[in-house]
């Protein structure tokens, strides 16, 4: 089960790779290097966001949540508690409390 810490955690390395793409994206047009390093910013944010964005990994726990699973309804609890910002962290958290609501009315 993962704490608040390290859900704030993941938000920050989620904030940085994305920060990457970012700064990678303004400079990508100078070259051939710099276009592979703003692919590899890419590639290194995509690679990470379903793992660090949502405890149990955002697929994963968001299937689990509609099957009222209780570990992920805590790990729902705990993410929402936490209220990480990261890109798109709204929708994930809109879907987790829209998920948890609705199998719970």
């Amino acid at each position: 089960m993962n704490s608040a810490n390290s859900i704030i955690a993941n938000a920050a390395k989620l904030r940085d790779l994305n920060e990457a793409v970012k700064s990678t994206f303004r400079v990508r047009h100078e070259g051939a290097s710099q276009m592979e390093v703003w692919r590899e910013a890419c590639r290194q944010f995509h690679l990470s966001y379903d793992q660090l964005a949502f405890p149990g990994g955002l697929g994963e726990s968001m299937r689990r949540l509609t099957e009222r699973d209780p570990v992920a309804i805590e790990s729902a609890v705990q993410f929402l508690e936490a209220d990480p910002m990261f890109f798109r962290s709204g929708y994930t958290k809109k879907s987790s409390w829209n998920i948890s609501a609705g199998e719970f009315r």
